[in-house]
């Protein structure tokens, strides 16, 4: 059995149908129709990317509390792993033509992790200009 699909149940039957014309009026086509239902587990995909995604953003917030001069670069190497994660990923799951709840929780991680980034830069420049040129300077 496949791991990523369950096996529900299935439903099988045979019908006939009656369709006269003028040169035979007792004609008649039997249909046979199947039914099978399968369902995709969920929980794989959830463990396999959301889980580890989840913990990387948990990383990079306390990445907030560290030196300064490591926080870019913990916060641009986790987006540098989530994103070749959800490319691995990408290649195992089936392609669909709209987006699934996994690509919009990887497209608010990207949007997260550069916002962070850009803290991170913002902060880095502010620290690395009040080095340079004091505040004490301006009040005097």
């Amino acid at each position: 059995l496949n791991q990523i699909w369950n096996y529900n149940s299935n439903s099988a039957y045979i019908y006939n149908e009656l369709i006269p014309t003028a040169n035979n009026p007792h004609r008649m086509f039997s249909t046979a129709a199947i039914n099978l239902v399968f369902t995709r587990q969920s929980l794989g995909i959830i463990l396999r990317l959301a889980l580890p995604v989840s913990v990387f953003l948990l990383i990079v917030g306390f990445s907030f509390w560290s030196d300064v001069d490591k926080r870019m670069d913990v916060t641009l190497q986790i987006l540098l792993v989530v994103a070749a994660l959800y490319l691995v990923i990408g290649q195992v799951i089936p392609f669909v033509g709209y987006f699934t709840l996994m690509d919009i929780f990887i497209t608010v991680v990207f949007l997260l992790l550069s916002f962070t980034v850009g803290i991170h830069f913002i902060t880095l420049l502010l620290i690395r200009n009040s080095e340079q040129y004091p505040i004490s300077r301006f009040i005097n």
